[in-house]
Parts: C-alpha cells; sequence; structure tokens
C-alpha cells in the first residue's frame, strides 16, 4: 500500500473526476425508475442516496482496479473532496437547504472516504488475483 509520501495529487482529481462519470452512468441507467411511473418524493430520494453512496463505493473499485500503481488513499480523499465540492452549492445559491454546517460536511465527506476506500480495496485486491 502506498504511504503517505506516496499519494498522487493526480489520482486524487482523476478519481474525484470518476465518482462524477459513475453518479452519472448510474442515474442515466436507472433515469426511467426514477422518473417513470409513480415513486413517492422520499422513495426517490433514497433511491438518489443509495445511487450516490454507490458512486463511491464503485469509482473507487475502478480507480483500485486500473491505477498502475496501489491506489487506496487517492480515491478515499477524492471522495471526501467531491463531497466538500457538493457544498459550495450553498454558497452559490440562495437556497437555504443547502446550506453549509462542518458537522455534515465532515459526516458525509468521512462516509464518502471510507465507502471509496473499501471499493479500492476491493478493486486492487481483484488486481492482484
Amino acid at each position: 500500500m502506498n504511504t503517505a509520501g506516496d499519494i498522487s495529487g493526480r489520482w486524487i482529481a482523476v478519481s474525484f473526476v470518476i465518482f462524477i462519470a459513475v453518479e452519472v452512468l448510474l442515474g442515466a441507467a436507472l433515469g426511467k425508475l426514477l422518473m417513470g411511473g409513480f415513486l413517492s418524493h422520499v422513495t426517490r430520494l433514497k433511491i438518489e442516496l443509495i445511487l450516490i453512496m454507490l458512486s463511491y463505493f464503485v469509482g473507487g473499485y475502478v480507480v483500485g482496479f486500473f491505477s498502475p500503481a496501489v491506489r487506496i488513499w487517492e480515491p478515499a480523499l477524492g471522495a471526501a473532496l467531491a463531497v466538500c465540492f457538493t457544498f459550495l452549492i450553498g454558497f452559490f445559491t440562495p437556497l437555504c437547504f443547502f446550506g453549509f454546517a462542518v458537522k455534515k460536511a465532515l459526516l458525509g465527506a468521512g462516509i464518502a472516504f471510507l465507502l471509496a476506500l473499501a471499493g479500492a480495496k476491493l478493486g486492487e485486491r481483484h488486481t492482484a488475483s
């Protein structure tokens, strides 16, 4: 596993982009389910939350699997960065619903960090075998 000195800023940025791409792909795959037919608003939110969380795990797996070196911390840091980036919506829109709160940002970043870390470890494990 890579040490703190080996952490690649480039792979953190690549991970950040991969998380967005995976979320878009998952959303496109399930878009008809989310938009077609009857689903309550709460059910749609639950599905969206599952897709968001799944995108961090799958994105971590993709980075762990396809990176040329062992990369488990980069996707985890990229996921935490992606969550914190989402909170910028609160700074650029007048919506109070998207307000920034340090505790929410840290909790969300921590969950995304752990999901991406688990995905990256699984991806690295599959690459090794």
